[in-house]
């Protein structure tokens, strides 16, 4: 589709609902992006990059990992082998691959309530929520084409780090990567001043209605050996990627952030424990009979000197 066809569309899809804010928003656009970031600051040209999805609709939108689908489905199905062998007495300890380490946080942002909510998996789902983040942007006259559109550009300081990103005006999403928006057009292109955290186009689709799949139901662990439960760490059933409407997940427990962090260092200080007290309300003789493979949220990652957010300054 030709650049002005597609903006035009983009118009016309905007244009065409007149609904007031709901929680719940249909999907009209996709956005893909490659996040990198130097989380070792000694190493700089050492960076660990991931495949982002940014779905938007009038309302509201959803930021989400497109690798963590692919490695969800990776796990799934060595999962389901192991379990098979396990029943069949071939093996007695199950082992999972480690897969790569995928951002785990969905991050919805509901512009017209000014909200934003995170969720977390922590074996159950687990939602928090703030304020839509209020950005200070200072606008430039500065052009640049990316990918056959002219965007501008915009500086802010924003969560310990000091942004330059390039908007598009003409593709009416006031939305962007991570937890960046508020600006009158979809943010492109972004990056920090050290040039640690960078987020690539990728990436710009238009999302018919006859071509949008149906939500899938949220995937729960499954008894494949009787009295037991196999628990996939981080696996989830729901492929966001695909999803025709934007909302907040109905299984998920609304929490604060001081207790994630509480059930964080929970999960890291007794894995087998945690797991087994999370699942405690499930019906059945269950019990975990595996450990998540390193790399999952069961284990502590390596040494990260660096991270998205920093602290404030002073």
């Amino acid at each position: 589709m030709k650049k002005n066809s597609l903006l035009t569309f983009v118009v016309i899809l905007l244009q065409a609902s007149i609904a007031t804010a709901q929680k719940a928003d249909t999907v009209r656009a996709r956005v893909s992006y490659t996040y990198s970031i130097v989380e070792n600051t000694s190493k700089p040209d050492s960076t660990r990059e991931e495949q982002m999805m940014l779905l938007l609709g009038k309302n509201a939108s959803l930021y989400t990992s497109l690798d963590k689908v692919v490695e969800a489905e990776k796990r799934k199905k060595e999962m389901e082998e192991m379990a098979k062998q396990f029943e069949q007495g071939l093996i007695k300890n199950i082992k999972m691959s480690p897969g790569k380490r995928t951002t785990g946080n969905d991050i919805y942002i509901y512009r017209n309530e000014k909200k934003m909510f995170t969720k977390q998996r922590i074996v159950n789902n687990y939602l928090t929520e703030d304020s839509m983040p209020a950005i200070d942007w200072k606008l430039s006259n500065d052009t640049l084409t990316i990918s056959g559109l002219k965007c501008q550009k915009a500086t802010a300081y924003f969560k310990g780090r000091d942004y330059t990103v390039w908007y598009c005006p003409e593709i009416p999403f006031s939305s962007g990567p991570w937890k960046l928006n508020g600006l009158p057009g979809l943010i492109v292109q972004a990056s920090d001043l050290k040039k640690e955290i960078n987020f690539k186009f990728d990436g710009f689709e238009v999302v018919n209605a006859s071509e949008i799949k149906t939500q899938m139901p949220v995937a729960k662990p499954q008894a494949v050996i009787p009295g037991q439960v196999m628990v996939i760490g981080g696996y989830e059933g729901t492929n966001l990627t695909t999803a025709s409407i934007i909302e907040l997940p109905k299984d998920a427990i609304k929490t604060t952030e001081k207790e994630i962090n509480n059930l964080k260092e929970a999960l890291r200080k007794d894995p087998a424990g945690f797991i087994n007290s999370s699942m405690g309300g499930m019906s059945g003789d269950s019990k975990v009979v595996f450990k998540a493979a390193p790399g999952s949220t069961t284990v502590k990652p390596a040494t990260v000197l660096n991270t998205i957010e920093l602290p404030e300054k002073k």
